[in-house]
């Protein structure tokens, strides 16, 4: 598993995975569509920052799709000061 600028993390979280202060456990993943649209960005936007390495990501499969944890993707948020969209 390749990460950009971090060591691998387990694509998934069991039930006995610690919650983040947000109330989000640390290691649930989001594909480029869905982070973009918890903080309100364009998908290939996403993709421009895992792309040039702003926002850690994995790669998964024959197509490198990738997958961003959601602690990634909020402190990347809070360090861009983009606002982060409440889920339905």
């Amino acid at each position: 598993m390749q990460r950009h600028g971090r060591a691998a993390v387990p694509p998934f979280c069991g039930k006995d995975t610690p919650m983040a202060p947000t109330g989000i456990a640390p290691n649930d993943t989001l594909t480029s569509s869905e982070a973009g649209q918890l903080i309100g960005l364009s998908r290939k936007r996403i993709w421009h920052y895992v792309n040039s390495g702003e926002l850690p990501a994995t790669r998964v499969g024959p197509s490198h799709s990738v997958r961003i944890t959601r602690a990634d993707l909020l402190a990347f948020a809070q360090a861009k000061n983009y606002p982060v969209q409440e889920e339905k």
